[in-house]
């Protein structure tokens, strides 16, 4: 028995040893901390169970009711796509928006409401003036009142947020002939989902975003959708483990082992979407040919969203409702905006969509531009972070932090009070 007994302790400190000299080897090559990296990658898939603000919480998620990633999941919508399921969240009004009020209630004749179309920045914007609006502070509503005092005496301007993640044209437009009853002034921000990269060339890029999750009802299909999401489960159980632990958290060594899992998983959920692409076949209702060219992928987006810009004016000048359309800024767009440190370091990352996704919102910006020599009230925000060497942005998106929405802020009331 003292024999196996020995070769096991031997093994323990062998292996000891080991850990030790790869801790110090791994100790040796600069890296950020490994709590503030496991942080980022637990609020990019919204799983961070600490309580916080609700401008933090989970309004960029992705994912529908069948997983359990998010707080707020999404669930299909017959003329929108898709909206957020109410039944998981009492943040979410019967509509499917981040609202507790329906937005076809009746409204009071002292009202002036506001509403905010458009994907996640727009979203994010709204909650952000609302935040500010309980709190006391400052908004787009008590700015306009001390501006045009006369014009908003004996008036109480509200907000409705309209904004979805992923949401673009037409999405926006259809939202608004639905919800447009009761409001006073309409400001769409637009930008980094109108030039998405279709996700598929299956599905004609005037579907909804998540096209492949509504309609992907073959089985073979749908293998692949829950190997993606296994494996993701699999990165947000890893990550919540290491981060509850102050010793792995303080590990170098356990930074590079957590690294390099993320990557191999990474790379096994980028084949298995592959699998959801290769698998959509011509028999499927919705199915289109491929692109023709290049230039046709890069191009479609903008005149998309022209289209239904064009048809949304229309419609709120019908109903002398005042319209304002702004493109978001972009941290990949060149010239733009000097990224601090920390934008390059945690929410800068090129692949190989990067340069057609740029070459599309260029062609986005030059719609934008062409409406606006019409004198229609579209307007090109992307460059308003120029001469900011400060961290503006917030994830890897296109996301502006609390900062960055101020600037935002102070840009779309400059426009509205021209």
């Amino acid at each position: 028995m003292r024999l196996p007994f020995r070769i096991f302790l031997n093994a323990i400190i062998l292996i000891t040893i080991l850990v030790a000299l790869l801790e110090i080897c791994a100790q040796l090559i600069p890296h950020p901390p490994l709590q503030e990296s496991l942080s980022s990658f637990l609020k990019q898939t919204r799983a961070d169970d600490r309580p916080d603000s609700k401008i933090q919480k989970d309004i960029f998620d992705t994912d529908f009711q069948f997983t359990n990633l998010n707080r707020n999941p999404k669930t299909p919508h017959p003329y929108l796509g898709y909206v957020m399921n109410r039944a998981f969240s009492t943040e979410v009004n019967r509509d499917g928006f981040l609202e507790k009020k329906g937005f076809n209630d009746e409204k009071t004749p002292s009202e002036y409401v506001i509403g905010i179309w458009g994907g996640s920045v727009a979203m994010l914007f709204a909650e952000y003036e609302k935040q500010k609006m309980q709190s006391g502070k400052k908004w787009l509503g008590s700015l306009l009142k001390e501006k045009y005092p006369e014009k908003f005496k004996n008036k109480n301007i509200s907000l409705l947020n309209f904004g979805m993640s992923s949401y673009a044209q037409p999405q926006s437009f259809f939202a608004y002939t639905l919800y447009f009853k009761n409001i006073d002034m309409a400001i769409n921000i637009d930008g980094a989902n109108e030039a998405r990269r279709p996700i598929t060339n299956s599905f004609p890029s005037i579907f909804p975003t998540y096209s492949p999750i509504l309609f992907s009802i073959d089985p073979e299909r749908q293998l692949y959708w829950l190997g993606i999401l296994r494996w993701r489960n699999q990165q947000l159980r890893l990550a919540k483990f290491i981060n509850r632990y102050q010793l792995l958290t303080k590990s170098h060594l356990v930074y590079f082992l957590w690294f390099t899992y993320l990557s191999y998983s990474d790379s096994k959920m980028a084949q298995l979407a592959t699998g959801v692409e290769e698998t959509l076949d011509s028999r499927h209702p919705y199915y289109t040919s491929k692109w023709n060219s290049p230039d046709q992928l890069i191009d479609e987006p903008a005149k998309i969203w022209e289209k239904y810009t064009r048809l949304t004016i229309t419609l709120q000048r019908s109903h002398k409702i005042k319209g304002y359309f702004f493109i978001h800024p972009n941290q990949y767009l060149p010239r733009t905006k000097v990224l601090s440190q920390e934008e390059l370091e945690r929410f800068y990352r090129v692949d190989n969509h990067t340069e057609n996704f740029i070459l599309t919102y260029k062609s986005l910006i030059n719609m934008a531009h062409q409406l606006a020599r019409e004198g229609l009230p579209v307007y090109d925000l992307t460059t308003i972070y120029q001469n900011n060497k400060s961290t503006l942005y917030r994830d890897r998106c296109c996301h502006p932090n609390n900062e960055g929405l101020e600037i935002l802020e102070a840009e779309i009331f400059s426009r509205i009070t021209k």
